[in-house]
């Protein structure tokens, strides 16, 4: 488990942070999360090999590792849906990510590739993430359930193809 963050005292649980996977692993649940969100349903693995930009073969083998290490269910020809540990950690994750490109994006009035935010945010700990997100106040509404205003009002979760 991480120490406490000085803001808030919360801790980061081994599952919610980002040790739980290795960085490009969280990108693939981090697309899956997003994509499920649009479709309420099971997500192909076309979504997630469009919004990321690899090869459809990249994305089956993914999800097969993602599988077996709990985090999504996976069915040939019928796509994957994440687990509950899984959606948590995508969640964690998009919510790190949202912080940091709101952040850049109102601090210096410069938008953040979505690429780069997301291994900022991956690389950060909690407590600068917290950090940035006091001076924000506005992480993702559907990632964080203190923010009302649904899956629509997020600029992340409408980056679809």
């Amino acid at each position: 488990m991480q120490p406490a963050s000085a803001e808030t005292g919360r801790q980061e649980t081994f599952e919610s942070s980002t040790a739980a996977v290795e960085r490009g692993t969280g990108r693939y649940l981090v697309a899956i999360y997003w994509a499920t969100t649009a479709t309420d349903g099971r997500v192909r693995t076309g979504d997630v090999s469009c919004r990321l930009g690899v090869a459809p073969a990249s994305v089956t083998e993914m999800f097969a590792k993602l599988t077996d290490a709990g985090f999504v269910r996976y069915e040939r020809y019928d796509g994957v849906e994440l687990t509950e540990r899984g959606e948590r950690l995508a969640q964690r994750l998009a919510w790190r990510q949202c912080v940091v490109e709101t952040f850049f994006c109102r601090e210096t009035g410069a938008p953040l590739e979505s690429d780069v935010a997301y291994d900022l945010a991956y690389a950060l700990p909690i407590a600068g993430i917290e950090r940035l997100n006091a001076r924000v106040r506005t992480p993702c509404p559907h990632a964080c359930q203190s923010v009302a205003g649904g899956v629509d009002a997020c600029h992340l979760a409408a980056r679809f193809c």
